[in-house]
């Protein structure tokens, strides 16, 4: 009788065990998805991060071409065919990104880092327009850019001056270029 009791205990013993294997693999399995998506979260920012270095240099080279009103045609052209690439590019990895964040997370990173980002841009997309309709009328051109951008209602703008805890919320923002 005794042997039966040390069988049937080391039978359990064996269940027990099968059943911490399998909860660790599980817990393993958790933390294989958990790194995984940290490391898409962290190649996902970066490349939103190198877009918007993207930007900046297409809005520099643009800003050089308003110096002279001879440039119009390649400002118009820049702007439709590089820098709008670009900023809906940007939009996209900012859409990505706030797709891996936690909900709590997405407020703080659009405040903190896209509507910081974003909110020059858009102030020069509208100082683009105003350069282009100006140069048009001096010149009798009144062809116009056509393209718009849109600004998701959760984009926060931050205008000079405004700390980022005094953000303006915007419905729907779009310059039409």
């Amino acid at each position: 009788m005794h042997c039966y009791l040390l069988e049937l205990q080391a039978n359990q013993n064996v269940r027990k065990m099968r059943r911490m294997k399998s909860l660790l693999r599980f817990r393993s399995l958790e933390e294989d998805i958990d790194t995984a998506h940290a490391e898409q979260l962290t190649q996902l920012k970066g490349s939103r991060s190198a877009k918007s270095g993207v930007l900046t240099r297409k809005k520099n080279e643009i800003t050089d071409l308003m110096k002279d009103a001879c440039n119009l045609e390649k400002v118009k052209s820049k702007m439709e065919n590089e820098f709008l690439k670009a900023y809906r590019d940007f939009n996209e990895l900012n859409n990505s990104v706030k797709s891996l964040l936690h909900k709590d997370d997405v407020k703080r990173d659009q405040c903190e880092w896209f509507a910081p980002k974003v909110a020059p841009l858009l102030i020069f997309q509208n100082n683009v327009s105003k350069w282009v309709d100006q140069i048009e009328k001096v010149t009798g051109n009144d062809a116009t850019m056509g393209t718009a951008i849109t600004v998701d209602d959760e984009v926060m703008m931050r205008p000079r001056g405004v700390k980022s805890t005094e953000m303006l919320y915007s419905s729907k923002s779009t310059i039409t270029l």
